[in-house]
């Protein structure tokens, strides 16, 4: 695999990654995401989604315990191999409790969120 972000055709290349299906959510003929078995259990349990249609993955979804609701997220907008977002459903609720995002691309995190009650609100905003 290159170095940097996967592009949709090397993860759907890849022999050890069990490609489920590919997705044209627009219909436009060019693949959008890529649904993932990684434990070839026969269930779904992630999703690699390519958000801009340059073939380059920018977003990445989990679903750890495979109850069909994702439990982490993490989002690389353009591509360059930093993470810019990252979010965590922490109680299991299918609310994010922890989103983790860097707006400045530097690196490093800018704010931090914390929603453990799950209401919606985050409980905690902090930056760094």
């Amino acid at each position: 695999m290159a170095k940097g972000p996967a592009t949709m055709s090397e993860v759907m290349a890849m022999g050890d990654v069990p490609v489920v299906a590919a997705v044209d959510a627009n219909r436009d003929g060019i693949i959008d995401g890529i649904l993932l078995d990684t434990n070839r259990d026969g269930i779904i349990d992630s999703i690699a989604v390519d958000v801009d249609q340059d073939g380059v993955i920018e977003g990445v979804a989990v679903d750890f315990n495979q109850d069909g609701v994702i439990d982490a997220a993490v989002i690389d907008l353009n591509a360059d191999g930093i993470v810019d977002a990252v979010a965590i459903d922490v109680t299991g609720d299918g609310v994010m409790d922890l989103v983790s995002i860097d707006a400045d691309q530097d690196g490093r995190v800018d704010a931090v969120g914390l929603d453990i009650d799950g209401d919606g609100d985050f409980d905690v905003v902090e930056e760094v």
